[in-house]
């Protein structure tokens, strides 16, 4: 119910599934559950419609993994966490920067490819167009694999 929602709103931006994603997390809360994926996932799917209950969901999501010590998704909960914060201007250029740049620390400690391009592309967007990539961030940004990204 979770990831149908979710899929849904991915497709249409349709608040009206968010009450699914709600529904399905009140179930999974009453048995004593909480996986930070989950709470990810719902804040993912309120950012879709640009709801501010995805700054709720986000920072739910992250007080659970230092909670629980749970690193499987903190990356990207992080990544997200930066570009929902920003949307909502609820976070400054430097500290969603220290957030990003965190995230990527912990996606290439886990050797995790798809969240370390997905938190590079956040970081080369937040340059200015006719600014070169500063010196903090990492030097494969612009090729990967002596390939040109776009």
């Amino acid at each position: 119910q979770i990831f149908h929602g979710w899929a849904q709103v991915q497709k249409t931006a349709d608040f009206s599934y968010l009450k699914q994603i709600d529904d399905g997390l009140n179930r999974i809360g009453g048995a004593k559950i909480e996986l930070s994926l989950f709470n990810a996932v719902a804040a993912d799917a309120y950012f879709q419609c640009r709801h501010i209950n995805a700054i709720e969901w986000i920072e739910k999501a992250h007080r659970q993994c230092m909670k629980s010590g749970e690193r499987f998704f903190l990356a990207e909960i992080l990544r997200m966490k930066a570009n929902i914060l920003s949307e909502f201007n609820r976070a400054d250029e430097t500290q969603t920067a220290k957030l990003r740049q965190t995230a990527l620390k912990i996606a290439q400690d886990q050797n995790a490819s798809l969240f370390i391009e997905r938190i590079e592309r956040d970081l080369l967007a937040d340059q200015p167009q006719n600014n070169p990539i500063p010196a903090a961030l990492p030097q494969n940004l612009h090729s990967r694999n002596g390939r040109q990204d776009d």
